[in-house]
Formats: structure tokens, C-alpha cells, sequence
């Protein structure tokens, strides 16, 4: 099932031919295929009564989907962000709103963190540990840190967070930890930013290299201690300066102007510092 449009792409519904195409933000979502043998699906195309070249057809079928809810700061559910894994090996994000229409949030900024509920009623002397990505936040919450709260940004990293929904952070002690790989870096910077004259202390974990994440941490048998150690030993961030144009001096987390961490009596890290536990 699907259409034409006037700039030449062919709008299909069937997933599973989809190869790589991204969905678009309809509510029955389509993907844009073109007449051409260099199509993103994977596959050659003709119109109805040529000859197409011979192909190999592979079907596509999803080997694991996981969901994860959304809320806003009161707890109301805004919809559910889907990862759906396929046997070639390719992924898919696609969203699912409150009122089961599926639709792609807005291009370019979001409002949006996935743990927000949990923020409102944490006590404020605890840390909040803003990653990218559920899974990552997910495995961070498995090692069983109570006083603390794990949170994502859930866009991807070409999508800035709305300083909004940072506003929840407002007066809280803030960690962010970063995919390593340059875009993730790059995405942080910009939380980073935004939360500058909101969070009262911003602090930076580095750890991995490529395209580690969090999750990886956890999966290479990162521990509880292993954790708030990374924490302890977080230097804190300030923002980079800016040349004589406005624009920042720097595009990369690995060049954040970062203060001295200072020498901190273990005590200093529970009472009303904020206990890690």
C-alpha cells in the first residue's frame, strides 16, 4: 500500500521492505523509496510493465523490540519510544504517542527526558545522571545506586534538549556522562550549555572510547563502587570561552574547560552534599 509524489518517490507502507529508510513522522508511517537501482532499501525498483533486474530478496524481520515509556514531570504518559532490532542487522526508533498514533517528535529540539517523573520528588541534595539513550539510563539503574536518579535524553544525538524540561534541574547537583563517539560528545556539550545558570554544579564522567556508552560500562562489568568512583573523580565543567565571533571555541566534550576537582574528605560526599549510596 502506498502512493507517488510529485518529486518522483514511491511512499510505501511495508516495512519489511524498507531496508535502511527511515519512517516518516505520519500517522501510518511510510517509507520513501525511488525508481532507482541505488534505492536505500537495498533493492532495484521499475514501474508496473518494465522488466526489473534480477535480485536477491531478503526478508527483514524484527529479532527483538523493546518499548520504553515516556512521562512528563507529573507522571502523565506521553507516549512510548520503540527500538526495534532486524536480522540485517539494522535499527529503527520509532515513536508511539499517548494516542497510539505513531509520529516522530519534532525535528530538532525535544522537551522530552526519560525519567523525568523521578526528579520532582528526589531529595535535592541527590545527584541526577543525565546519558543518552534508555538502555543506557536502564543499565546505570540496575546497580542499585538509591540515592541518586539516572535519566536520558531520548532524541538521538542530532536533537538539542529544550532548556524547559531542564528547568527540572534547576539548583541540583548534575552529572553528564556522553557516548564517547564525537556526536555523542558533541550532544552533551549542548545539555551542557543548557543547563549552565540552571544545574548548581556540573560535573563530566569520561569514560570508553569509539562509540561506548553507559550500558557498555555496565556490560563490561562496571559495579556500584566502580560507579560512584567515576562520580567522585568527575571533574567539574565550566563553559568553554568564545572567540571574537560568539561562536564557542570548541565543539567537543574533550575540550571543555574543566575546573581542578578539589581533594574532598570522604565524608563530604553524604549528609547534605548529597549521600551516594
Amino acid at each position: 500500500v502506498g502512493f507517488v509524489t510529485a518529486d518522483g518517490y514511491i511512499h510505501c507502507t511495508r516495512e519489511e521492505h524498507a531496508g535502511s529508510l527511515p519512517a516518516s513522522d505520519a500517522a501510518v508511517p511510510t517509507f520513501a523509496h525511488i525508481d532507482r537501482d541505488d534505492c536505500r532499501c537495498g533493492l532495484p525498483h521499475c514501474w508496473y510493465g518494465e522488466t526489473a533486474p534480477p535480485m536477491a530478496v531478503v526478508a527483514r524481520r524484527v529479532v527483538q523490540q523493546k518499548s520504553w515509556d515516556i512521562k512528563a514531570p507529573d507522571g502523565t504518559l506521553l507516549g512510548r519510544h520503540w527500538r526495534k532490532d532486524y536480522s540485517d542487522g539494522s535499527k529503527q526508533y520509532p515513536w508511539e504517542r499517548a494516542d497510539g498514533v505513531w509520529k516522530q517528535p519534532t525535528a530538532g529540539v525535544a522537551s522530552l527526558l526519560y525519567g523525568a517523573e523521578l526528579i520532582a520528588g528526589a531529595d535535592p541534595t541527590w545527584p541526577i545522571v543525565i546519558v543518552e539513550g534508555e538502555k543506557s539510563a536502564d543499565a546505570l539503574r540496575s546497580l542499585g545506586i538509591r540515592k541518586a536518579v539516572f535519566v536520558a535524553t531520548v532524541c538521538g544525538a542530532q536533537t538539542h534538549v529544550d532548556s524547559t524540561i531542564l528547568e527540572l534541574l534547576r539548583g541540583r547537583r548534575v552529572y553528564l556522562w556522553p557516548d564517547a563517539d564525537k556526536e555523542g560528545r558533541t550532544h552533551m556539550l549542548q545539555v551542557a550549555r543548557a543547563l549552565d545558570g540552571i544545574a548548581a554544579a556540573l560535573h563530566l564522567i569520561e569514560w570508553g572510547s569509539g562509540k561506548d556508552d553507559a550500558a557498555d560500562f555496565v556490560a563490561r562489568d562496571g559495579t556500584r563502587a566502580a560507579l560512584i568512583e567515576l562520580m567522585k573523580s568527575a571533574p567539574a565543567w565550566s563553559a568553554p570561552p568564545e572567540d571574537e565571533t560568539g561562536d564557542s571555541s570548541s565543539n567537543s566534550l574533550s575540550s571543555y574547560a574543566l575546573s581542578a576537582w578539589p581533594e574532598l574528605d570522604e565524608r563530604a560526599y553524604h549528609g547534605l552534599a548529597g549521600e551516594i549510596v
